[in-house]
């Protein structure tokens, strides 16, 4: 897999900032980076499986950071419990129904969830090796759109021709609508 570091020199090599002095820093790039993780895993997201167990101020099962929307699957004891058997009060609170029951026993949870990067250059990003394409595209996407503000501050250049700004988001959007399993995405309506 991919670290970052890995990534941060394919995107130096789109954006033609391989020799010093750098347009962009290491941070920023890190920056573009790890937040272009976080976007494509929430717009393509994992599958995870963890056992809750409920909390025992409240009686609530409180999901996991990683969870970006309802879950697919709720087992208890063995048995998958239908979604009149539970509510979301909060994108990460599930409570058993009737209302006000309290959990007692642990439950697994089968949920989408999106990948948050470690922060360090040496670790695996968490995306798989088809997605590295499309996240280089987003991450020069934020790159670029980063520049152009700069820019019109006071006039940086880039040493290379490269896309532009347009052309990373069709890339990137067009990969994403030919992804079989995705998630509502506000970036295919936002550009």
């Amino acid at each position: 897999m991919v670290t970052r570091a890995d990534m941060r020199n394919r995107l130096r090599w789109e954006l033609g900032d391989e020799t010093q002095p750098y347009v962009w820093k290491d941070l920023e790039l890190n920056e573009y980076i790890d937040s272009s993780v976080q976007l494509l895993t929430t717009h393509v997201p994992r599958t995870r499986c963890r056992v809750v167990n409920p909390d025992p101020a409240d009686g609530a099962y409180y999901l996991p950071e990683d969870c970006i929307g309802p879950p697919w699957r709720v087992d208890m004891d063995g048995q998958v419990l239908p979604p009149s058997a539970y509510f979301l009060p909060d994108d990460h609170i599930l409570m058993l129904e009737p209302m006000g029951t309290r959990g007692v026993r642990p439950i697994a949870v089968t949920y989408p969830a999106c990948v948050f990067p470690l922060g360090n250059d040496t670790t695996p990003l968490g995306i798989l090796h088809w997605e590295e394409e499309p996240l280089l595209w987003l991450s020069a996407y934020s790159a670029l759109c980063s520049l152009e503000s700069r820019r019109q501050r006071g006039g940086v250049m880039i040493r290379k021709e490269v896309p532009s700004i347009e052309a990373y988001a069709q890339r990137y959007k067009d990969w994403l609508r030919s992804q079989p399993r995705k998630m509502h995405c506000s970036f295919l309506r936002s550009y």
